[in-house]
């Protein structure tokens, strides 16, 4: 309602003027105190690190720290890095009570030895976590299915909102993902990991062995990734703000205030809540792993909270595994600086000034015990490529001085105080140790690690075998290949492959990986295809996804159907007939299908034949199909036009790939192996010519397929032929190079390679002296480097012997580049069928 003027509002009373005035002093006097009530939630105060630390001193009473000395070898005051300058030091006894008294029992362990420990560890390290601290409330906000490699997983992205109504003014949302396999029959153990923050669009470089999400997969298990830095900012101007912050509501720490590292440990146990409530996620068997700094919060977080099974520690150095007393490598004045002081208590800088390390009431030994009885796996890398910095001898010193709480409670130690040579796993105990050979990461000491693990953990039933029978290297489909009208959107796409091994139970991997926006299809089906785009009704079967018949792929997605039920024999045709729904402008696919698809408008997808239908000689999203097939494996040909096909029959399935399955299939020697082929026309090893390149798709298309177990590369002439003159001799030493980055990240996953030499190109438009000369020198490395696992002599088996640098003229389709039909047939009776035998 509007409101009215005083004198309308009051129209039967005289108002005089001082009477007027005094109504306003009045209201103003009412008004005015409400207006000057100070804001309940004032803004965080604003303190660079640098200003943060100051006022610490300050309350200590300290007018300055010891500098630390230099990670850099070459400096003046370089950190040492010589044992026998390594002064002596003296460890306080965990099994002693700080009055002096032996511990001799479990009891005292727990109810006196144990709280002692922990008190000083709040006091004087890593702070203490407020007893008021906020609850946290989980949300998920998104749910999907996607590939990790060849395992179907289910992804719930998460946030964990912290409740702020005692201080809006900062707000605190944990990120957390959460990963399972997609056909587990039951809740399943899982790592946590503390993952890192990558800035948009960049991405660390894939790992030389099997991700370990993939080994993880593998064995039956899931994992959460949660980001510490979304509980926590990694810096002293953040500890206004984060947790911390709303804790403190914006205002600065007191001394013995939590850090960082104990923050994100209170975030790790935060994200453990969660999982306790996903049905999916066996809680009682979940790790925690962490990375240099997040090793450091992995171990503060296992030695906190006794709900996790199993530690991982990574490379976690000083504030972690290794012992702060030991002079060599990082120091406690290096912790206690401006960069790093963040991450500890006050109270801890002051043993950077008046006090030093030996004045420490506990040490890295303390930490690694309050974790027993439960297991611990420290992890290191090889001071020649990670350095000295970490002190790979100070954690495993602390892992042996931990040693006598695990034997207290029953438990066994790392079995000696010796420490092994680099690459020997200790396992044998309840505390393992292992350093790698690699720089600072955790990626080879994995596969030691889920053994140790294996030993605590109870993983469900190990996924099924599951092989490919078909594949194809996807790519982005370029404008001149897109699906012709009506499109696909809204309408229905019947797709013919041929598989080359047979099975009783299939799925199909559809693919967006392209994709700059969802796709959606609303049904797909599988049927024997009898050709000319009908299929046999009676072997028509629906796909499901996750239960459901339709799925939307995000970008960038690979999803796999529900397993299917299908009597699939060997070197059979089956169509894939897809009803789409809303499809991006990027359309993933595989131009050089070779293979007539048919494009029916509306919904078909159960259409017998597809007589009005448009013809297209091309594959759109689908990537590959599996079968379950125990004993059997998969090679991959990996290559150009020529392992594409280019020059062999549309519709014959004749390229040598196909030709090798047909031989394969006819020895029941090797009727067991499949074949996959990962060839794109136009395809280079080093750079994008058509297609990422080999190099790039490698993860994807070789050791992202199912049950691999050999490779053939039949890669670099395009290169070689684009090469300038004057370059095609770098050319040929980057794909000699290039070689062995595949064969090192193949054998990292069991896989055998087999290289295959260029074929000649005389007469063609890549011919040149200086071309010819360097696909001489690679075919020259291939044959009698030793690198490859063996060799496969497609330039033997098809050159010409009157001229050596052409094709023979009855295996060339007349370009002098690509074999025909009877060429692809020669390359593939020059394989030896007995490589697939061992």
């Amino acid at each position: 309602m509007r409101a009215l003027p005083l004198e309308r509002a009051l129209p039967s009373m005289t108002i005089s003027r001082g009477l007027a005035v005094w109504i306003v002093l009045l209201l103003g006097s009412v008004v005015r105190p409400l207006v000057a009530q100070p804001d309940p939630f004032p803004p965080p105060v604003e303190l660079s690190a640098e200003e943060d630390h100051r006022r610490l001193l300050d309350l200590l009473g300290i007018s300055g720290l010891r500098p630390g000395p230099s990670g850099n070898p070459q400096a003046p005051d370089a950190a040492n890095t010589d044992e026998a300058n390594v002064p002596p030091y003296t460890l306080p006894d965990p099994l002693v009570t700080a009055d002096g008294r032996p511990v001799t029992t479990a009891e005292a362990w727990w109810q006196i030895r144990r709280p002692e420990i922990v008190e000083a560890f709040d006091r004087e390290v890593y702070g203490r976590v407020p007893e008021d601290v906020p609850a946290v409330r989980w949300e998920v906000v998104r749910i999907h299915r996607e590939m990790q490699g060849p395992y179907p997983v289910l992804v719930k992205q998460l946030v964990g909102r912290v409740d702020n109504r005692a201080y809006p003014r900062i707000e605190v949302a944990i990120d957390l993902t959460v990963v399972t396999p997609a056909e587990a029959e039951g809740p399943v153990p899982a790592m946590l990991h503390l993952a890192w923050k990558w800035p948009e669009g960049w991405q660390p470089p894939p790992p030389r062995e099997v991700p370990w999400q993939q080994q993880l997969l593998a064995r039956g298990w899931g994992y959460a990734e949660l980001i510490p830095t979304s509980v926590q900012a990694d810096d002293g101007a953040g500890l206004t703000r984060g947790i911390i912050g709303l804790t403190n509501r914006g205002r600065p720490r007191d001394l013995d205030d939590w850090g960082a590292l104990r923050a994100w440990a209170w975030g790790a146990s935060r994200a453990l809540d969660y999982l306790e409530t996903d049905p999916d996620v066996d809680a009682s068997q979940v790790g925690i792993e962490g990375l240099s700094r997040y090793g450091k919060a992995a171990l503060v977080a296992m030695a906190y909270d006794p709900r996790f099974a199993v530690g991982f520690i990574g490379s976690s150095g000083a504030g972690g595994a290794k012992l702060l007393r030991r002079v060599f490598g990082e120091q406690v004045e290096n912790l206690a600086s401006p960069a790093e002081y963040h991450w500890f208590a006050g109270n801890f800088l002051r043993y950077a000034g008046p006090l030093t390390a030996h004045d420490l009431p506990v040490d890295a030994h303390a930490l690694i015990a309050l974790c027993a009885p439960r297991p611990v796996f420290i992890s290191v890398g090889s001071p020649a490529v990670e350095g000295q910095w970490v002190d790979a001898r100070g954690m495993f010193l602390a892992a042996v001085h931990a040693g006598p709480v695990y034997r207290l409670l029953g438990r066994s130690d790392l079995g000696t105080d010796t420490m092994p040579p680099i690459g020997t796993a200790l396992l044998a105990g309840d505390l393992a140790f292992r350093q790698h050979h690699g720089g600072h990461t955790t990626g080879p000491n994995w596969p030691f690690f889920l053994d140790f693990a294996a030993r605590y953990i109870e993983a469900g039933p190990l996924p099924e075998p599951w092989v490919g029978t078909w594949g194809t290297a996807v790519q982005l489909v370029e404008p001149h290949n897109r699906p012709p009208a009506p499109g696909l959107a809204g309408n229905t796409l019947r797709q013919v492959v041929r598989v080359s091994l047979g099975g009783e139970r299939l799925r199909v991997r559809f693919s967006n990986a392209f994709g700059t926006a969802p796709l959606t299809l609303h049904a797909a089906h599988l049927a024997v295809s009898l050709g000319e785009g009908a299929i046999d009704p009676a072997t028509d079967h629906p796909l499901t996804f996750g239960g459901v018949p339709g799925v939307t792929i995000p970008p960038g997605a690979t999803v796999a159907s529900d397993p299917l039920a299908f009597p699939l024999r060997p070197l059979s045709d089956v169509a894939l007939t897809v009803h789409f729904g809303d499809v991006p402008a990027d359309v993933t696919g595989h131009p050089g299908s070779r293979t007539t698809s048919y494009l029916a408008e509306g919904d078909a997808v159960t259409a017998p034949a597809l007589p009005e239908a448009v013809r297209t000689d091309r594959w759109y999203v689908i990537a590959g199909i599996d079968v379950v097939a125990p004993e059997a494996a998969a090679v991959v040909t990996l290559g150009n036009s020529i392992t594409d096909g280019r020059g062999s029959g549309t519709n014959r399935q004749n390229r040598w790939p196909d030709e090798l399955a047909r031989r394969l299939q006819a020895d029941a020697r090797t009727a067991r192996v499949a074949v996959l082929n990962m060839g794109i026309g136009g395809n280079c090893v080093l750079r994008f010519c058509l297609g990422p390149s080999a190099l790039e798709r490698f993860e994807r298309d070789v050791l992202g397929q199912n049950g691999v177990r050999w490779l053939i590369v039949l890669e670099g002439v395009n290169d070689i032929g684009t090469a300038e003159p004057d370059s095609a001799a770098a050319v040929a030493r980057d794909l000699m190079a290039a070689y062995q980055t595949m064969i090192d990240r193949a054998h990292a996953r069991g896989i055998r390679v087999y290289g295959a030499t260029i074929l000649p190109f005389g007469g063609s438009f890549y011919d040149a002296p200086e071309r010819e000369a360097a696909r001489q020198t690679v075919n020259d490395w291939i044959r009698t480097s030793g690198a490859f696992d063996a060799v496969i002599d497609f330039d033997a088996a098809l050159r010409d012997p009157a001229q050596p640098t052409r094709l023979l003229p009855a295996a060339d389709t007349g370009d002098h580049l690509h074999p025909n039909e009877t060429g692809y047939r020669m390359m593939a009776e020059a394989v030896d069928l007995t490589l697939f035998t061992r």
